[in-house]
């Protein structure tokens, strides 16, 4: 806590007071809702949840609509079975009523509109305001302090945008390194910045953050000042957590979030995914069996955010699969726990016979394949797939032969399936700067 009342001292001050920053006043509220029994998180879970349904009703035309279509006001919201009978709040949905879903008690000279990245098929446009983000930075502060970091502390961050201003990068303590060009070149550039400006830690694409770690593998090269790594935007497999950790010697902290509710559920110290009932209130929604996506039993997520007031998310579908935990976790925090067993909906394949293949079924099939350095598998159509493969120098004949046996497992799947093997020397990247394994066309249409 002395360490969150400091951050504003030094060169720090003049950014935080010039800028109007309160996210650490906020962290200090989060931090102290650690100490919370089980039982007073859901308390004020439900007493957050309750304001913003109140606000939702007072000020958000949507959302005024939907009440009195219900027949209904936030006072008949008593219980999780009366919430559950609100409507979900589907992507399409907020294309066709954005205009609608800003609050209007929020000036607008104080939104801002920002975009998805367009990785789930169309972007997403949606407001904000200064003041919801600053909450929603405080989450992610608290989530370094499960590392035993400090908001002060040096960090880079893997990701897409500008390249940040000597003047930003002096008061933030943070470069950006831009993953949307990850060539070879590029990522020695990087490794030349990180060894002169020693960051603390790493905040990246998971996908990202997994190449540049092969790259400095192979390079033989060490980055001693790092002492975590934070991956998040993606599924992070076992194979990348694997490689992370070897080459960077820390542990690898898995942060579940998106654009639009950035702060969902976290990784903490002792491998648990935590959801952050104090930020979020999280459904699970089993699946209609005619629906189960093939070989994985996840429910579908849906999230409300509790402090998203210029522009309410409540019970938001946001394409995300995972389940629910019962499993205690021994760092002590009253967090409930959740997986993230599998990737998007919007990275499931619908296969020419109509039945939903989550994409990790195919991604399971390549990760890890003998002479296969990175590959992308692309369905264009139902009944056509595309593998693009970066082989390993040398070994093509070898990995010809692995991947006809693949191809073969598909096709003794799905028949009708044409499955097309293209060799290139690396990965084209995609506008969103993630590195997908498995992409579909078919699906994202839909999303």
């Amino acid at each position: 806590m002395n360490e969150v009342k400091s951050v504003s001292r030094g060169a720090s001050w003049f950014w935080v007071t010039f800028k109007g920053i309160t996210r650490y006043k906020h962290l200090e509220v989060l931090l102290k809702n650690e100490k919370l029994s089980q039982d007073q998180l859901q308390i004020l879970q439900w007493q957050k949840l309750t304001a913003l349904l109140t606000h939702a009703y007072q000020n958000v035309p949507y959302y005024q609509r939907v009440f009195e279509q219900l027949g209904a006001t936030p006072r008949d919201i008593r219980t999780k079975e009366d919430f559950a009978q609100l409507p979900i709040l589907t992507r399409q949905d907020v294309r066709d009523n954005l205009e609608l879903l800003y609050a209007r008690n929020v000036p607008e000279s104080k939104l801002v509109i920002k975009s998805t990245s367009g990785s789930s098929g169309n972007p997403l446009d949606f407001y904000y305001s200064h003041a919801d983000r600053e909450r929603a930075e405080a989450g992610g502060l608290r989530n370094f302090t499960w590392a035993g970091l400090s908001p002060s502390d040096k960090k880079a961050l893997i990701w897409i945008g500008p390249i940040r201003s000597p003047i930003k990068k002096f008061f933030t303590h943070t470069i950006l390194l831009d993953c949307f060009d990850l060539t070879e070149s590029r990522m020695e550039e990087w490794l030349e910045e990180l060894k002169r400006f020693k960051p603390r830690f790493v905040y990246g694409y998971t996908s990202a953050v997994a190449h540049f770690a092969q790259f400095v593998e192979g390079k033989h090269e060490r980055l001693d000042s790092i002492s975590a790594v934070f991956v998040s935007a993606e599924k992070l497999y076992r194979e990348q957590r694997i490689l992370i950790e070897k080459v960077f010697d820390c542990k690898v902290y898995d942060h579940y979030g998106s654009v639009e509710v950035p702060t969902i559920a976290s990784e903490c110290e002792k491998g648990s995914m935590h959801i952050l009932n104090d930020l979020v209130y999280v459904e699970f929604l089993p699946w209609a069996p005619s629906d189960k996506l093939f070989g994985l039993e996840q429910d579908r997520i849906i999230v409300t955010s509790l402090d998203s007031y210029a522009m309410p998310f409540i019970r938001y579908a946001n394409g995300d699969l995972g389940m629910p935990s019962t499993a205690a976790c021994s760092c002590g925090r009253p967090f409930p726990t959740m997986s993230m067993g599998v990737s998007r909906t919007f990275h499931s394949f619908l296969m020419p016979d109509g039945q939903l293949v989550n994409g990790i079924y195919f991604q399971k099939l390549f990760l890890g394949l003998p002479g296969v350095t990175d590959f992308r598998v692309h369905q264009k159509s139902p009944e056509m797939i595309t593998v693009y493969v970066v082989p390993e120098t040398g070994v093509l004949l070898d990995t010809e032969q692995f991947l006809k046996g693949v191809i073969n497992t598909i096709k003794q799947q799905w028949p009708s399936v044409s499955v097309d093997i293209e060799f290139l020397s690396e990965l084209p990247p995609i506008k969103s700067g993630k590195r997908d394994f498995v992409i579909s066309d078919v699906v994202r249409s839909m999303n």
